[in-house]
């Protein structure tokens, strides 16, 4: 959870004020100097075969955060505009760009997919197991 998404409201008690796990499901890149070769083509190619059905969809269960992407540098915008324009989704392309590939060498895009605020460690888990396979796909692709 990053802090912008804990809201300050004294009319909510803390609990009720965190978002919850998030599981960010996607292609990342190590050993990189820059998120300029991304292969954003790629990614939307994962998503189409393991994670949406023919009309856009995720087929996939899950509350997926549907809201557009935002990347911050002009290099990664740009070719998320390009991938959206050959019809991925404007929520694909969340994650980390430029900045984390020149500070600490990774790079990493894809969906984001909210678990309730309430989710034990044990939920969680079953979450990711129930992941499993689509990851084992997406890793095979």
């Amino acid at each position: 959870m990053t802090a912008f998404e804990w809201k300050h409201d004294p009319d909510k008690p803390y609990r009720e004020r965190l978002c919850g796990p998030v599981v960010l499901l996607g292609l990342r890149q190590d050993d990189v100097e820059t998120s300029a070769d991304f292969d954003w083509a790629h990614l939307h190619t994962m998503f189409k075969e393991h994670v949406l059905d023919a009309t856009g969809i995720p087929h996939v269960k899950g509350k997926w955060q549907t809201t557009a992407a935002q990347p911050g540098d002009p290099v990664d915008r740009a070719n998320w505009a390009a991938i959206v324009a050959a019809g991925a989704p404007r929520w694909l392309g969340k994650g980390w760009g430029m900045r984390v590939a020149k500070s600490v060498h990774s790079c990493m895009f894809g969906a984001r997919f909210q678990l309730p605020q309430t989710s034990t460690l044990g939920q969680v888990n079953e979450e990711l197991r129930r992941l499993e396979q689509t990851i084992v796909r997406i890793a095979a692709a």
